[in-house]
């Protein structure tokens, strides 16, 4: 029996599938690039889709791509230059206009990819986009009738800004979509993710994993090519100020007898209900010095409800006085790991952590070196 509304799934690959192919991909012939002139700068190559859904079953059995070079006011630039493509594999292959045609049924997970470029050979600049092609050799009863992104559940249009700093995994939220035909057959919509401004934040082209870059709003937009028929679909996300950020205390004993304590960033920003880590590094000449933060008004300075863990962290409420000296390996010399990114897991650092509810400038200082900081909590 037909199903009326079969929810297709949405496919998840590997980046570096991307990465392998615009870096070193040198299969199916394609045209011969020339240059754009330099009156015509330009800054994006972009194609028609970035997923697709083809047969070996004619006539769903191609694929016209089609890609154009923007400048940076987005002005399409119409003259100069000659797109190329080229394919990943032998699954498809791509004529020199940009006709995609499939040779044989992809395997699950594996799209073949199809990358267009674009010189510009004054300048020196090859801009270059790409697509996703899932092959099958079914034969649709009917078109897609709906691709759309899903919305996530709870407080999903924010993202706090990623603090690459602050040892702890960034803020993220993931972007999901699905679709439905109105057959009885589900084969893999190709989904691609993109978002309309990465300079405020980075979306995974597979996975839909949004990471805030800097406060504001931005678009994310998915879409899919089903046997011919195009959908699209966006959701505006909204980037605010950091939710976990760092403060390092470094210790200055350049002076004999007279040791002094730096909070690196002096002055820092994070969102409403933001989390500061203050962490003091390791250096075994310091390790049994004091170390005190005082607030000039600490009533709304209060314990973090983010799990520091992998750390000798102190979560209390208001000032700060009872650091844990670092953990001292008998064999490494020193060890404090903290929970951070894979190329940096360990942090020579013990600390305490504060979180801060209410919109404000909280000035701080310490009694014992003199030295202060500011933290500045905002909403975006």
């Amino acid at each position: 029996m037909i199903n009326p509304r079969t929810i297709l799934r949405v496919v998840a690959t590997s980046m570096t599938t991307i990465i392998t192919v615009v870096m070193f991909c040198a299969c199916n012939d394609s045209a011969s690039s020339g240059p754009l002139p330099s009156a015509n700068p330009y800054t994006t190559l972009t194609l028609n889709t970035h997923s697709a859904v083809i047969s070996i079953v004619a006539p769903y059995d191609t694929l016209q791509l089609s890609a154009v070079a923007r400048t940076a006011s987005d002005a399409a630039v119409t003259s100069g230059g000659t797109v190329t493509y080229k394919a990943s594999d032998t699954s498809v292959t791509v004529s020199p206009s940009g006709l995609v045609t499939a040779q044989f049924v992809t395997t699950p997970g594996q799209p073949s990819v199809v990358v267009a470029a674009l010189r510009d050979s004054a300048q020196n600049i090859t801009r270059v986009d790409s697509v996703f092609i899932v092959v099958t050799d079914q034969t649709p009863s009917s078109p897609l009738a709906t691709f759309a992104i899903v919305q996530p559940s709870g407080d999903s249009a924010k993202v706090g800004v990623y603090d690459p700093q602050s040892g702890l995994w960034p803020d993220t939220v993931r972007i999901t979509a699905s679709a439905a035909d109105l057959s009885d057959i589900a084969p893999v919509i190709a989904s691609r993710f993109l978002s309309s401004d990465p300079a405020t934040a980075t979306v995974d082209p597979n996975t839909g994993v949004v990471i805030g870059i800097r406060p504001g709003r931005v678009a994310i937009r998915t879409e899919a090519t089903y046997y011919g028929v195009h959908k699209s679909d966006s959701l505006r996300i909204q980037i605010g100020n950091p939710v976990v950020a760092m403060v390092t205390m470094f210790i200055d004993l350049s002076v004999p007898g007279h040791p002094k304590r730096y909070f690196v960033p002096s002055t820092i920003t994070i969102g409403v209900g933001g989390t500061i880590k203050f962490l003091q590094w390791f250096d075994e000449r310091a390790q049994n010095l004091p170390v005190d933060i005082v607030f000039d008004d600490s009533a709304d300075v209060v314990a973090s409800a983010i799990p520091l863990t992998g750390t000798a962290m102190e979560t209390g409420n208001g000032n700060i006085s009872n650091i844990p000296s670092p953990y001292i390996d008998p064999v490494l010399g020193f060890s404090c790991p903290v929970e951070g990114p894979p190329d940096n897991p360990l942090l020579p650092c013990n600390g305490a952590s504060r979180a801060f509810p209410r919109a404000g400038t909280y000035h701080y200082h310490s009694v014992l070196y003199g030295t202060s900081g500011t933290i500045i909590v905002a909403a975006p």
